[in-house]
């Protein structure tokens, strides 16, 4: 054995004597009447003993008694006892549904949508009325078969105002050619009533066609502009029911009109939802898939006509609101506006009695 390795013993025997030196002394040998009773429960606490010196190592490293044993650290504080978290269930994650308009006007809208047969987007548009973003027309045969008259609405929607200012101007301009009878006898000049936020109207005499029918007959022509979108109703012969719808069409234009707000007295509706947020939605009407042929555009126009302007969400995107309307699976949809309060939203539904209307708290998503 070299010098190095003799240091080196003489120093582990020396500990190992200190240490029993120390250790000895604290620990009383029990009486001989012991011995034999304690050999009895050795073996049964063996396992218990083994079980506490892992639990002791997992929890707090190992105890040393002394301070001076090599690989310790002396005066460790116990281990505290950690409580696991109680199991949850998953976080669910965040709906990420569209809550955008579709790129149309919503079927209902207009107010003769339900009785027409040729409500569409895609009729062959004047000259006069350029490209709009979107446009939907609708017509319907009004009164008894012998003085039935045909009323036809056309509905143009652009981009922004501006846009539709300049048409209607172009309009105005050419009225009594926009109407489609350029060479008609003007029975009525025009006229620029305070509906919306612009109008025009003319009364002309129906030309003579091949058919000879209803000649001379006079032919109301109405055009309306409020915001950004342009409506025209035109029918003949010519009743008050022509001008009625044409004031009656303003009112839920307000839906094109980003300037449009509630009527006095109404609450206002939340400016801007938030990711996570609390609202409370007034939904005016369910739309479930098996739904054969929803028209959320009436409830649409029932909310403009009072200032608000409604969308077609998904209710996957309002949190809570499955559960609260009792539905099921996926697709459905609601129209709905939004308010900071309860007593705001059941304000804005007392004034809407016949679309029985439901009020909702909600964690809105898909912003």
């Amino acid at each position: 054995m070299n010098p190095d390795e003799a240091a080196q013993t003489q120093a582990v025997d020396d500990a190992f004597r200190g240490l029993r030196t120390r250790v000895g002394p604290s620990v009383a040998g029990p009486p001989a009447t012991q011995i034999v009773a304690r050999g009895r429960r050795r073996r049964a606490g063996h396992v218990t003993l083994a079980a506490v010196a892992v639990l002791a190592v997992l929890t707090g490293g190992y105890a040393a008694v002394g301070d001076g044993l090599a690989g310790t650290r002396p005066n460790l504080p116990p281990a505290a006892t950690v409580t696991a978290p109680a199991p949850t269930s998953p976080v669910k994650a965040p709906p990420t549904g569209d809550r955008t308009q579709d790129a149309k006007i919503p079927d209902g809208f207009l107010l003769r949508d339900q009785e027409t047969d040729i409500a569409d987007q895609s009729n062959d548009l004047s000259p006069c009325f350029g490209e709009p973003a979107m446009q939907r027309s609708a017509s319907q045969r009004v009164g008894p078969p012998a003085t039935e008259v045909n009323i036809t609405q056309h509905l143009y929607v652009y981009p922004d105002q501006s846009t539709a200012h300049s048409i209607m101007r172009n309009v105005r301009q050419q009225l009594q050619s926009c109407s489609g009878f350029p060479g008609a006898r003007v029975l009525k000049k025009a006229a620029s009533p305070e509906w919306g936020d612009e109008a025009a109207t003319i009364t002309l005499a129906l030309p003579a066609d091949g058919a000879g029918e209803h000649t001379g007959a006079p032919v109301r022509y109405d055009v309306v502009r409020v915001g950004a979108a342009i409506v025209e109703v035109w029918g003949y012969p010519e009743i008050p029911q022509i001008d009625q719808d044409a004031q009656a069409l303003v009112g839920r234009l307000c839906y094109y009109d980003v300037n449009c707000s509630p009527k006095a007295g109404r609450p206002a509706a939340l400016p801007k939802l938030t990711n996570g947020g609390e609202a409370w939605v007034a939904v005016l009407e369910v739309i479930e898939p098996t739904d054969p042929k929803p028209l959320p555009g009436k409830s649409i126009a029932a909310a403009a006509e009072l200032g608000y302007h409604a969308t077609v969400v998904p209710t996957e995107c309002d949190d809570g609101a499955d559960s609260a309307l009792g539905l099921t699976g996926s697709a459905n949809r609601y129209t709905a506006v939004y308010f900071a309060s309860q007593a705001d939203a059941q304000a804005f539904a007392a004034a809407l009695p016949a679309l029985r209307v439901k009020v909702l708290k909600v964690r809105t998503y898909c912003v």
